[in-house]
């Protein structure tokens, strides 16, 4: 006989996800990009600290990301995200006390170390845990925490500088995303549902056997089930593996070219005569499209090959890009913030489902903890390359055309790379 639960935890700990989404982008969020231009003002500091910044934070967050990747695959998240939530609120805050370019870069590479940005393996890991069918809806639900904080957050940030200033901005926001961090990874978060007596995806248990005085056996089977089926790759097997080196190289090559672009577009839109209020009215527009794609990429994507949607969502990417260069109207603007959304719905989604569907839930955390590794070239050179050649030529655009030819090829990666032969989990 089987038995099934009424309610499913997963569903819960799907929820908590998408709220660790929503309150770490009020502290890391592509809204940050509208502290640029106050703040160069104020502390007469280049573009090219920020670019400097970025890399720091992907440099540093790809160098910790395996031990991090292997302390959620052994102990889960709800620890970690409790004390990364309470770090990063803190490291945030500190920004409202920065007065030299080697302070912001130094703080950024702390947010790195700690990674509750860097590869949101505090949010994948756990969804690689409690789900292998539903994974692909799971991870859509989970997103949605990201473009919602970009549809709240980023005139409530333009609004708070305005208001308040950006120093005094920093610590509400630092203090709001943390405190949640923190209280969801301890009341809502946990491993993975054998540890709870249950199964990914809420599948059935199957009673114990019983003994012949009808009394359950002791040494009975443990509780399985027939759907339950995932076949983990080792770390040695994965780096063995050329499905591993493609992906990786495909993804890294995203690490430059989003690197390059999300940062700086907003003072490049500023740079071209957008008043900088309309530009954070725009970015919000990037949670709106973001969401709209979320909401059906779930169901989706369980029925058309995972790879072929991720290559969609790079040439979305390179469109939204060469829109941006070539905005000289509001609506073109906000088309290319539109855009933008929907590739990193895509993108966010395929990278959260592809991984634990080629190679399995049990190392996911260190397996992604490797690729980020891979990425490292690339995020150390995309944001500050961007950010020195506009203060020495005062444009993005030789960084950008690099950026979308890189994004190209990963298209194309991916396009051509199907799960490895062996023991994948059908996708």
């Amino acid at each position: 006989m089987q038995t099934q639960p009424r309610f499913f935890y997963g569903w819960a700990i799907t929820a908590g996800l998408m709220m660790v989404s929503l309150a770490t982008s009020a502290m890391v969020g592509p809204h940050r990009s509208l502290f640029i231009t106050p703040m160069t003002t104020s502390l007469g500091i280049g573009q090219g600290a920020f670019g400097l910044a970025q890399s720091a934070q992907q440099v540093v967050g790809s160098i910790t990301a395996i031990p991090r990747g292997r302390i959620l695959d052994r102990y889960g998240s709800r620890v970690p995200l409790i004390f990364a939530g309470l770090l990063t609120g803190l490291i945030v805050i500190s920004f409202s006390r920065i007065t030299s370019a080697w302070q912001l870069v130094a703080l950024w590479g702390l947010l790195g170390f700690v990674g509750l940005q860097a590869g949101q393996l505090y949010t994948a890991v756990p969804l690689a845990k409690w789900f292998i069918r539903r994974r692909a809806r799971a991870a859509s639900l989970v997103f949605l925490g990201t473009p919602l904080g970009v549809m709240i957050w980023s005139p409530t940030v333009q609004w708070l500088i305005s208001t308040v200033g950006w120093q005094t901005t920093w610590v509400i926001m630092a203090s709001t995303g943390g405190t949640m961090v923190a209280l969801i990874g301890l009341l809502i978060i946990r491993r993975q549902p054998e540890d709870m007596g249950l199964l990914p995806d809420g599948d059935p248990q199957e009673a114990p056997a019983e003994a012949a005085d009808g009394t359950p056996e002791a040494d009975g089977p443990a509780a399985v089930s027939a759907l339950h089926v995932d076949h983990s790759w080792t770390r040695a097997e994965t780096v063995r593996s050329v499905t591993f080196w493609k992906l990786s190289l495909a993804f890294g090559m995203q690490v430059f070219g989003i690197g390059s672009l999300v940062i700086f577009r907003i003072p490049y839109f500023v740079g071209k005569g957008f008043a900088q209020s309309t530009v954070a009215w725009g970015l919000s527009s990037e949670g709106v499209s973001a969401i709209l794609v979320a909401l059906f990429l779930g169901f989706f994507m369980e029925r058309v090959p995972v790879r072929y949607l991720g290559a969609t969502g790079f040439l979305i990417m390179v469109t939204s890009a060469i829109v941006t260069m070539a905005a000289t109207q509001t609506w073109q603007m906000v088309s290319a913030f539109f855009l933008f959304g929907m590739a990193i719905a895509i993108l966010n989604v395929v990278q959260n489902t592809l991984w634990p569907a080629y190679f399995g839930r049990e190392n996911v955390g260190t397996i992604r903890g490797m690729a980020l590794l891979i990425s490292l070239p690339f995020a150390a050179t995309g944001a500050p390359a961007a950010g020195f050649v506009q203060d020495a030529t005062g444009s993005y655009f030789q960084v950008w055309w690099i950026a979308i030819a890189l994004m190209l090829a990963s298209a194309a990666l991916m396009f051509t790379t199907p799960p490895p032969s062996g023991k994948q989990t059908a996708v």
